[in-house]
């Protein structure tokens, strides 16, 4: 294989492609992350953390409504949305320096903002630049497939939602059965 950019490009910047950047990184891997939106993913700036947040505040007001099983009496509580979505912003807020551009720059990966595009099996395309590596790695919003048929010589690549609506099935060359695919996610692309 020739000469490479990187060990690892990791497509999306949530939880897992963090994860893997940073343990690359630890290990003196030449490492690039690629996030098209917000470092941090989905999980921390639309799912898990904000929900987790919104769901604190809303076992508060159970406990309230259910204060006298807790000894306690004459408990008067109002909910201000406002305040709880401002509350929300704020751990959000604390979180974020953790999974920034700036840290993992710090920690010597490559950040690049932008949509990934994976021409091949060892080629990543962002913002008109090729970046090759040696294994790619892509989160949970973006994984990769990769099927390959030897007897066709075929190669395919499959985001997550492509494969969810490609056959795993397709006509083999020259003959009229049908051939399973076998499909392969995130990192270990030969």
């Amino acid at each position: 294989m020739p000469k490479t950019d990187y060990n690892l490009i990791a497509i999306g910047a949530g939880s897992g492609g963090l994860v893997s950047s940073f343990i690359g990184a630890a290990v003196k891997a030449k490492v690039a992350l690629i996030e098209k939106h917000k470092m941090g993913g989905d999980c921390l700036n639309t799912g898990c953390v904000p929900s987790k947040a919104l769901i604190s505040s809303a076992k508060a007001v159970q406990m309230m409504k259910k204060h006298s099983l807790y000894g306690l009496k004459n408990v008067n509580y109002e909910v201000d949305f406002a305040q709880v979505m401002e509350r929300v912003q704020d751990i959000i807020a604390k979180i974020e320096p953790h999974d920034s551009v700036e840290r993992f720059t710090s920690l010597g990966v490559e950040c690049h903002i932008g949509e990934a595009t994976i021409r091949s099996p060892h080629e990543v395309e962002v913002n008109g630049k090729i970046l090759t590596t040696k294994k790619h790695c892509g989160g949970n919003r973006c994984a990769t497939f990769y099927s390959a048929d030897s007897r066709i010589g075929r190669c395919f690549i499959f985001t997550f939602r492509q494969s969810l609506a490609t056959p795993q099935t397709t006509q083999t060359s020259g003959r009229n059965r049908r051939r399973t695919h076998r499909f392969r996610t995130g990192a270990g692309f030969p």
